[in-house]
């Protein structure tokens, strides 16, 4: 029989990991030179954050574990080897934000006026105003979803820093990305409970045009999150459908969102 993690500290040491590796996201900030990008990006990094936050609390770590009562502990199903693993990797996550930190004040120091700060992303981002305050209402709401799982625990008093470039960013939300699949794929019976977590997710935003931006935030990172939002796009106002049509001899198909028009080839959909 596998050996359980059913020693109390090997699981509060797993919850401590898995709460400073959320925690993570918390210290980042978007520089300005982010530009008209900023709520978009800053959307992208949320969906990391979140989709980390879910998988802990799929398989039961978070603050609810760090309250429970040794005996509750005791009843853990975490095999030690899977626990190892599982520390490994939520280890990696929190060094890849050191290494990005650093990375960010290096740069930093050799570059005048890369300075961090929402409001001068912004106010860059001015041009699209109705796009940002979708966007700006479900980082709010995202936030409050990822609060919510972390519990009433104190942040740690640490300062900020601030990613400068996309490319930045794409990197730290690729890799931490990579390391969440690997979580993930380490437990395959939480994935029902992470499919229902992010139904809720998308009843909590609801709002369509803020569901259609969550969608594009979610694209190649969010698999579930993305079934989640095709699973109850009639109940938020969108309109899914899958298509697969002949275009000049190529097979195509994709998911349509809300209310749409264009052109493939000579084929034409939504009174384009």
């Amino acid at each position: 029989m596998t050996e359980v993690a059913g020693l109390t500290v090997g699981v509060i040491a797993l919850c401590g990991l898995f709460n400073n590796a959320v925690d993570c996201f918390h210290y980042v900030q978007l520089g300005k030179n982010f530009g008209r990008d900023y709520q978009t990006q800053l959307l992208k990094l949320d969906v990391a954050q979140l989709r980390l936050s879910r998988w802990g609390k799929a398989i039961g770590l978070g603050p609810d574990i760090e309250a429970a009562d040794e005996d509750s502990l005791a009843q853990s199903t975490i095999p030690k080897v899977d626990a190892e693993k599982t520390g490994e990797i939520l280890e990696h996550i929190i060094l890849l934000f050191e290494n990005a930190e650093k990375s960010s004040r290096r740069q930093k120091r050799h570059e005048a006026g890369a300075e961090a700060g929402a409001e001068a992303g912004a106010e860059a981002g001015a041009d699209e105003r109705d796009a940002n305050v979708n966007k700006k209402a479900l980082h709010k709401k995202l936030k409050t979803l990822i609060t919510g799982r972390r519990g009433l625990r104190d942040l740690k008093e640490r300062t900020e820093w601030a990613l400068h470039y996309s490319d930045q960013l794409s990197v730290l939300v690729r890799d931490v990305g990579d390391l969440v699949s690997d979580l993930i794929e380490l437990f395959p019976s939480a994935n029902e409970v992470q499919l229902q977590l992010c139904e809720n997710e998308v009843r909590e935003v609801a709002v369509e045009a803020e569901v259609a931006e969550l969608s594009e935030a979610a694209k190649d990172q969010d698999e579930m999150l993305q079934k989640a939002i095709n699973n109850l796009a009639p109940q938020v106002g969108l309109q899914p459908s899958g298509i697969s049509v002949n275009v000049t001899g190529g097979q195509h198909s994709g998911l349509i969102l809300g209310s749409n028009s264009g052109k493939i080839g000579d084929m034409r959909w939504g009174g384009a």
